[in-house]
């Protein structure tokens, strides 16, 4: 018989785990997933792609 699993809260923050290995404190973490959908979203609508132009040039 199979062991019985160990809870998912154990293993749910990866990222917190991964920086309490590497001992440091700067990890640059890329949602990739999050930055596609958004880059579908401007493709998608115009308006919004051109806020973003604009948001950016204003910070700029």
């Amino acid at each position: 018989m199979s062991q019985p699993s160990q809870p998912l809260t154990q293993d749910a923050d990866d990222i917190q785990s991964l920086t309490q290995y590497l001992h440091t404190g700067e990890f640059e973490y890329v949602d990739i997933m999050s930055h596609e959908a958004w880059q579908r979203a401007l493709k998608q609508w115009p308006l919004l792609a051109e806020w973003q132009r604009w948001s950016q040039e204003s910070s700029s």
